[in-house]
């Protein structure tokens, strides 16, 4: 399985444990794994804009070349 594809399914699978903890309501005994599912969210989130700025940046770098 290549890095996107296990990136997506893991990422589907966070936003899925964050409806079911939205759905459940905000409680006091699962406010702390909400925080570390939407802080893993958001890494995924950071990792896959900054592979696609490096992607950009490398496609740059090589017309320059040309």
């Amino acid at each position: 399985m290549e890095e996107k594809e296990i990136q997506e399914k893991l990422k589907k699978q966070i936003e899925e444990k964050i409806i079911n903890v939205i759905d459940a309501g905000i409680q006091n005994n699962n406010i702390d794994v909400l925080g570390k599912l939407v802080d893993i969210h958001k890494d995924l989130a950071n990792e896959k804009y900054w592979k696609k700025k490096e992607e950009k940046y490398d496609d740059e770098k090589i017309r320059k070349l040309w």
